[in-house]
């Protein structure tokens, strides 16, 4: 109807593109192929990316989803050489909110971003060791559960990658302690629940260093019970 419909155009840079167009600028779907080797197909509004779009770059990264700007805006998908992908919310060509995986030869890394940072992670290690817990400034902390290689699991607060707060601890054994962590030790106050293979069927009272330390109330069964005093990890006395 005598209005430019789509073009060819040769830039002098080296770059091309085949798509939309309109007497004033590129406009509609398209191609373009930029002098470096990097491609964006996808939807293009007054001259830039606009819409949704995939681009590829010569380092093997792409991204698939949504532009404004000429810029990486909305939601989208970036997937770099390596694997690694970010999925989710982006705002002027950075991650801000979303989940974020990544693999190495140590495990695979599931995080949750919000505002541009982690803050949560789900860890599955090579080792057999899960982990699925909050993060803060980047450090393993607040709650979290984990679930050990070795069977034993942990379900409490963490402090920059430690056990540190309120938590329970279960042995593969069927022995549990709940109660105050520090350091990745038992400290404070906490009960220990013996294992049926053990004597006795808890131990209530003061931990330090991970063992029981100070004045403890010592129980045979649920009924009975004796005051006691440890002395790391040692009972040294027994009150009648």
């Amino acid at each position: 109807e005598g209005n430019i419909d789509t073009a060819v155009v040769q830039y002098t840079d080296g770059s091309s593109y085949t798509g939309g167009c309109d007497e004033n600028s590129l406009n509609g779907f398209g191609t373009m192929s930029f002098a470096d080797g990097d491609i964006y197909t996808g939807s293009f509004a007054s001259g830039v990316r606009k819409g949704k779009g995939q681009s590829t770059w010569t380092s093997g990264d792409r991204y698939d989803g949504e532009w404004s700007n000429d810029q990486m805006n909305g939601a989208g998908t970036y997937t770099w050489e390596d694997g690694s992908c970010a999925s989710g919310t982006f705002s002027g060509n950075s991650f801000t909110d979303g989940s974020y995986h990544i693999e190495n030869g140590f495990g695979s890394y599931t995080f949750t971003i919000k505002g541009g940072q982690p803050t949560a992670v789900e860890m599955n290690l090579v080792s057999g060791t899960r982990y699925n817990g909050s993060m803060n400034e980047g450090k393993l902390s607040g709650q979290a559960q984990i679930q050990y290689s070795n069977g034993d699991q942990y379900s409490g607060t963490v402090s920059n990658g430690q056990k540190t707060g309120q938590g329970t601890y279960r042995w593969i054994s069927g022995a549990y302690y709940e109660g105050a962590w520090n350091a990745d030790q038992m400290e404070g106050a906490g009960t220990y629940f013996y294992a049926a293979n053990e004597t006795g069927y808890k131990l209530a009272g003061a931990f330090s260093g991970g063992r029981p330390n100070g004045q403890c109330q010592y129980y045979t069964d649920e009924n009975i019970s004796y005051q006691t005093d440890w002395e790391s990890g040692k009972c040294v006395k027994v009150y009648e």
